[in-house]
C-alpha cells in the first residue's frame, strides 16, 4: 500500500482542489483515491466506485482509513479491466496480510503452511491460490 498512499499523495497535491489538504467527502473504493464529485470516476482509477470517506488517521500513513467507508457502493456497467485488476490486487493484498502468518518469502519462492502441509511454491498468485483454497 505505500506505493499507492505515495500515488494518492502526488495526485492530490498535483490536481487537488482547493489547495493540498482540502478535505473530501468521497473517495474510491478501489484505489482510495479523494473524490470531489461522487456521482463522477476516480480521477486516478476511472472507477466509480465511490464511497464516502471514513476517518483519517497519520498513524496508518498518510491518507489511509481507519474503516471502510459505510456508503452503498455503486459499480457502472463500463467499467474496465483495469478497475477489476485494481480490485483483484487489493482482495489478495489483504488475503496475504490476514494470513502472513501461513507464509514467508524463501529463496526464490515462498513457503505456505496448508492444512496439508508445507508447500513451496514459485509466485504471488500460487501463494494467494493456496490461501484462497484453505480460507474456503
Amino acid at each position: 500500500m505505500g506505493v499507492l498512499a505515495r500515488l494518492r499523495a502526488w495526485w492530490r497535491r498535483r490536481f487537488g482542489s482547493g489547495g493540498a489538504d482540502a478535505p473530501s467527502d468521497h473517495e474510491c473504493a478501489v484505489c482510495g483515491t479523494a473524490v470531489d464529485d461522487p456521482d463522477g470516476p476516480c480521477p486516478l482509477c476511472r472507477s466509480t466506485d465511490i464511497v464516502r470517506a471514513g476517518p483519517k488517521t497519520s498513524a496508518g500513513g498518510e491518507g489511509e482509513s481507519v474503516a471502510k467507508p459505510e456508503a452503498s457502493r455503486r459499480v457502472a456497467a463500463g467499467d474496465d479491466a483495469s478497475v477489476g485488476r485494481l480490485r483483484q490486487l487489493r482482495d489478495d493484498g489483504e488475503l496475504l496480510e490476514r494470513y502472513a502468518d501461513r507464509w514467508q518469502s524463501v529463496d526464490g519462492g515462498f513457503r505456505v503452511e496448508t492444512s496439508g502441509g508445507t508447500q513451496v511454491v514459485d509466485s504471488r498468485e500460487e501463494v494467494v491460490a493456496l490461501l484462497r483454497a484453505e480460507a474456503g
